[in-house]
């Protein structure tokens, strides 16, 4: 048993001996990990800036595309509007035509009545 007291001595003092370069290596381990992540942070914020510009460059486009599509809808309209509003002006303009010959034809036959209407008149009248 002696022997093997011996050996955990030596165990726990070639341990002992290497805790300082133990120490060391966690040491270093810690700090590249340490670097590792403060790299991975600036590049995450490298990428989270880069997504921002595209998205700000993408929707500035969507937005330029939809004043676009919006101004050839409003035109469209516009132009149908116009040319619906001419159709029912001429359309207006013919029923107000035919609207008009038609009293015109009425008061053309109805002419001589009028006028032995107004004769009659002036006859009493004078009588």
């Amino acid at each position: 048993m002696p022997d093997m007291q011996k050996k955990q001595d030596i165990d726990v003092a070639q341990t002992n001996q290497n805790l300082p370069s133990r120490a060391g290596e966690v040491i270093r381990l810690i700090s590249n990990a340490e670097l590792k992540a403060d790299e991975r942070l600036k590049d995450a914020e490298v990428e989270a800036k880069k997504i921002i510009e595209d998205a700000k460059g993408e929707s500035e486009k969507l937005i330029k595309e939809s004043e676009r599509s919006a101004d050839e809808k409003i035109k469209r309209v516009r132009s149908l509007t116009e040319e619906k509003g001419k159709e029912l002006i001429l359309s207006l303009m013919e029923k107000s035509k035919s609207d008009c010959e038609a009293l015109k034809e009425e008061a053309r036959a109805r002419i001589d009545d009028a006028a032995n209407a107004v004769i009659k008149k002036v006859l009493e009248s004078w009588q």
